[in-house]
């Protein structure tokens, strides 16, 4: 009887395991911290749809998903802004490089580097001007991972205007 059962309850066990790991794969999550571990310009979205206000939130919410260094200097100004309630140098959302407007569909987003230790992505997306006109507009995620198969972490946004985040806030103690 004891063996009769093992034989349906072990592949069943086996099953939901397989499951596990294939819903985990589909999706692209680590199993810790939610990190991504697939394509970079699948990341992108990640982060984007998931960390769109990441650069006024406190960073511990997207800690996993970025560098060391991006965390460094997002936690320093969020930290301070905390404490003086004064506005940062990021006076403006860095994905649209504007104060008043947002990222419209449709948006794509492109890998147009991918090593195995760095990667960038395009994210190219609608620019809203007014009720009726809209402008083609680009920003570029930089990635990081340790080595091959590690997940990729945000390490930079190359803003409309050209200009890098990372160094926007690390020239701007």
């Amino acid at each position: 009887m004891r063996f009769a059962l093992f034989k349906v309850v072990t592949p069943l066990i086996f099953a939901l395991f397989c499951l596990g790991a294939c819903r985990s794969a589909i999706h692209g999550t680590a199993a810790g911290g939610g990190a991504v571990e697939s394509a970079p310009s699948v990341a992108a979205k990640h982060f984007f749809k998931r960390h769109y206000d990441f650069y006024y939130e406190n960073p511990v919410r997207c800690e996993a998903l970025i560098t060391r260094r991006l965390f460094r200097a997002l936690k320093h100004h969020y930290d301070e802004f905390e404490r003086t309630r004064q506005i940062s140098p990021l006076d403006f959302d860095p994905w649209t490089g504007s104060q008043d407007s947002e990222v419209s569909r449709p948006y794509s987003f492109t890998t147009l580097k991918a090593g195995d230790a760095e990667a960038v992505v395009r994210f190219e997306y609608a620019f809203p001007l007014g009720p009726e006109s809209r402008k083609t507009q680009a920003v570029f995620i930089k990635f990081q991972r340790s080595s091959p198969g590690a997940a990729w972490l945000v390490s930079d946004l190359i803003m409309p205007n050209n200009g890098s985040l990372l160094g926007l806030l690390e020239g701007n103690p």
